[in-house]
C-alpha cells in the first residue's frame, strides 16, 4: 500500500509547497558570533579583546567574533572566527553557547543576530590578532561596588553593572553590546555577586 502524503489547506504536498515557496517574503538578519574568552590566572579573572581594525567601531575593544557563512554550522563559524582573529587553535578551547542577541539596532550596519560563546581557558595559550583584529589582550576584569570594570596598561572601561551603561562617557568604550554579554556571561558563570 502506498503512504499518501499530507497536503495542506491549498492542497500541496510539502514538494510542491517549497517548489513555491517564496523566501523573499521574510527578509533575514545576518547571523554572526561573538566568543566571551575567560582566562584566571593567580586568581586574577581576565577576558580576552580585541581591538577592531574596521568600522564600526573602528579602534574601539570587542569581543573576538564575525559574520556565519552561509553553509556553515553556527559552533564552527565561532571556532573559524576566534582562530581568524586571535589565532586560538580549536583544540586549545571548548566553547559553550550562553545566549542569542537580536536586539532590532544592535549593529548600525544592519539587523544582525549574534550567538555568543564562552570559555575558561589557560592564559597560556598563545594569543596573536589577525584578519579584522589590530590587536588582541587580555583585559583583567574587576568588580567592585556594582562597577564592573575592564583594563589592560593604560585601556580602562568602567560600567555599572545594572545598567550596562559607561561610568564616564568620555572614557573608552566596548563596541556593540558587548558590555551586556560580558555581564551575561559573568553571571553564567557565577562570578557576580548576588543581586
Amino acid at each position: 500500500m502506498i503512504k499518501k502524503q499530507p497536503v495542506n489547506a491549498k492542497g500541496q504536498t510539502e514538494e510542491e509547497f517549497l517548489k513555491a515557496y517564496d523566501a523573499s517574503r521574510y527578509p533575514c538578519p545576518a547571523l554572526s558570533v561573538d566568543m566571551l574568552i575567560f582566562s584566571k590566572y593567580e586568581n586574577r579573572l581576565k577576558l580576552l579583546l580585541i581591538r577592531r581594525k574596521n568600522h564600526p567601531y573602528i579602534q574601539q575593544w570587542a569581543l573576538p567574533g564575525g559574520f556565519l557563512n552561509i553553509r556553515e554550522d553556527i559552533l564552527d563559524a565561532a571556532y573559524r572566527e576566534l582562530k581568524e582573529e586571535t589565532s586560538i587553535e580549536r583544540n586549545q578551547v571548548q566553547l559553550y553557547q550562553l545566549h542569542t542577541y537580536g536586539a532590532v539596532h544592535r549593529d548600525p550596519r544592519m539587523r544582525v543576530v549574534s550567538v555568543a560563546h564562552v570559555a575558561l581557558i589557560n592564559q597560556d595559550v598563545k594569543v596573536e590578532a589577525k584578519d579584522d583584529a589590530d590587536d588582541a589582550a587580555w583585559f583583567e576584569v574587576q568588580i567592585n561596588d556594582n562597577t564592573l570594570t575592564l583594563y589592560h596598561a593604560q585601556h580602562r572601561m568602567q560600567y555599572h553593572m545594572k545598567t550596562a551603561c559607561s561610568v564616564n562617557p568620555d572614557q573608552e568604550a566596548l563596541a556593540f553590546d558587548h558590555i551586556q554579554m560580558i555581564l551575561d556571561a559573568l553571571s553564567f558563570l557565577k562570578l557576580l555577586p548576588a543581586a
